[in-house]
C-alpha cells in the first residue's frame, strides 16, 4: 500500500508540475489568446485584458533576475506584439475621430510630435537606464524606418482609394 501511495504522488507531482507555466510562458500564452479575441472585444474587454496584462507584467518584473535570456526574449516578444494590438485598437478607435476631423491631421501629428519634443528629457533620462542604449537605438530607428514604409504605402492605398472614389 505504501508503494502504491509513493507511486500515485510521484505521478501528481509530476503532472502538476508539466503543467505549471512560468511567468513568461503565461504572458505569451495570454497575449496569444488576447491576439485571438481582440477583433471582437468592447471597451470594457479591452479594460479588463489591460489589468490582466499589467497583473502578469508586474510578476514578471518584481522576478526578472530569475528568468533566463529566453524567458525574457519569449516575455518581452509577447510584450511587444500585446502593444501592438493596444496601438491597433487605439487606431481602430481614433478612426472615427480622424474621419471627423481629417482636414486637422496635421495639426493633430503637429501636436504629438510636439508633445513628445516636450519630454524629450524625460524620454532620454527614462532609457539613460537601459545598459544597451545602441541597441534600442538602432530597434528604434528599424521600427521607425518600418513604420514609415508602412504609412508611406498606407497613404498612398489611401489616396489611390479616393481618387476611384472621385
Amino acid at each position: 500500500m505504501k508503494k502504491f501511495l509513493v507511486v500515485v504522488f510521484a505521478l501528481l507531482s509530476v503532472i502538476s508540475c508539466a503543467s505549471y507555466k512560468s511567468i513568461p510562458e503565461e504572458i505569451d500564452s495570454f497575449v496569444d489568446k488576447a491576439e485571438i479575441k481582440a477583433p471582437s472585444y468592447n471597451k470594457s474587454d479591452w479594460e479588463t485584458s489591460k489589468a490582466e496584462y499589467e497583473a502578469l507584467i508586474d510578476q514578471f518584473t518584481d522576478n526578472f533576475s530569475k528568468f533566463t535570456d529566453d524567458q525574457k526574449a519569449l516575455a518581452t516578444n509577447a510584450m511587444g506584439r500585446y502593444h501592438a494590438l493596444l496601438v491597433k485598437n487605439g487606431l481602430v478607435e481614433s478612426a472615427g475621430v480622424l474621419g471627423m476631423i481629417k482636414n486637422l491631421l496635421p495639426s493633430y501629428i503637429e501636436g504629438l510630435t510636439d508633445a513628445i519634443k516636450d519630454n524629450e528629457q524625460e524620454i532620454i533620462s527614462t532609457l539613460s537606464g537601459i545598459l544597451d542604449l545602441k541597441n534600442i537605438g538602432c530597434s528604434i530607428n528599424d521600427l521607425g524606418n518600418e513604420l514609415g514604409g508602412l504609412l508611406e504605402g498606407i497613404f498612398n492605398a489611401v489616396e489611390k482609394n479616393n481618387q476611384k472614389e472621385n
